[in-house]
């Protein structure tokens, strides 16, 4: 597959409007150790035709004012996930709607990666404790939902290979990973729950 995100970006900031602010969104999160935090602020797009919202994603340091790093999304539903491996830190979100992408603190890098021949987009994303899968829930657009699982080894290394998918019931969600072999569904009612083999 080839890897599209440049174009991606390019319509996002093409259509963005700077003035546009609808106001910064509830999603504040710091990462594993409290050193990092991620922020995000909504707002309107300069042509018309593009109804949808985008988002400005902004990491910073904790103790730091400010912040070192921001891109923006056309993703309005930010999901994400704080991973701390091999004494880094990281922060996996998608960058478009669909795709995949990784922020590497370090590196102080977004590593990215979106095909249309692959544009799934990723709704919940839940890493395994071993930091080697990533479960994920999403679908393709106006399609059902998947639990997909993807090798995750090599966290900068996109796109990820998809070793597990299976359809999602819509009653379910993805609870935690009881190991790390096994997904722990749940309804959404909390009283049930299923398990899922990898």
């Amino acid at each position: 597959m080839t890897n599209e995100i440049d174009s991606i970006r390019t319509a996002i900031n093409q259509n963005f409007d700077s003035n546009g602010s609808l106001g910064w969104t509830d999603v504040f999160s710091q990462s594993e150790y409290g050193l990092f935090y991620i922020a995000t602020e909504l707002y309107k797009q300069a042509s018309p035709d593009r109804n949808w919202i985008i988002t400005k994603v902004y990491i910073g340091h904790i103790e730091k004012e400010g912040y070192f790093f921001e891109y923006l999304t056309d993703n309005d539903d930010t999901c994400f996930e704080w991973i701390y491996k091999d004494k880094k830190d990281y922060l996996l979100l998608p960058e478009a709607q669909g795709g995949q992408s990784i922020f590497d603190i370090a590196e102080q890098k977004l590593h990215s990666f979106y095909s249309s021949e692959d544009p799934f987009i990723w709704t919940d994303i839940h890493v395994s404790a071993d930091k080697t899968k990533l479960a994920v829930t999403g679908c393709y657009w106006a399609c059902p939902f998947e639990i997909v699982v993807y090798d995750c080894t090599e966290l900068t290394k996109l796109p990820y290979t998809c070793v597990y998918r299976q359809p999602l019931d819509n009653n379910f969600e993805i609870k935690e990973w009881e190991d790390n072999r096994t997904i722990v569904l749940t309804t959404k009612n909390k009283k049930t729950e299923q398990r899922v083999k990898i």
